[in-house]
């Protein structure tokens, strides 16, 4: 795993520029997330508002939001799909995308209705990731 200035960067994840994580669970389906760096720059969760079953993604409109006391965020899905899956231990519990953001606070799954892919080519990984993340700490000083 890589850590970049003391926050956690899995190396087997992509990374879309709302800082979400992007894991692939199969061929048809990602899980989404919350990276160390949002979470700790939110601090503690309190809300989480999750889509529902079956609805549908579009890359271009958020498909869940979040709060804390000092922030409110939207991020969009990295691709076309429906919702096969969402934690809904977040609804109340949100503070466990504080506790474990790469784990038990995973916040939705996506079922691809385009190939994985193309999906993949536009999210970040590996290096460029860390690269990314080390501008934006800089950026909003984390």
């Amino acid at each position: 795993m890589a850590v970049v200035q003391g926050y956690n960067c899995p190396d087997d994840l992509y990374y879309t520029t709302d800082h979400a994580w992007v894991r692939v669970v199969n061929r048809n389906h990602v899980q989404m997330g919350l990276t160390d760096f949002t979470q700790k720059m939110a601090s503690t969760l309190t809300f989480v508002k999750l889509p529902g079953l079956g609805d549908r993604t579009d890359p271009n409109v958020p498909i869940f939001s979040y709060q804390s006391a000092k922030w409110v965020g939207w991020v969009k899905p990295p691709a076309a799909g429906k919702i096969s899956a969402v934690n809904a231990m977040l609804t109340e519990y949100p503070a466990l995308v504080n506790q474990d953001p790469y784990g038990q606070g995973w916040v939705i799954e996506i079922e691809l209705s385009e190939p994985l892919e193309r999906v993949l080519a536009r999210l970040m990984s590996g290096q460029a990731a860390a690269d990314w993340l080390a501008g934006e700490i800089a950026k909003h000083g984390g």
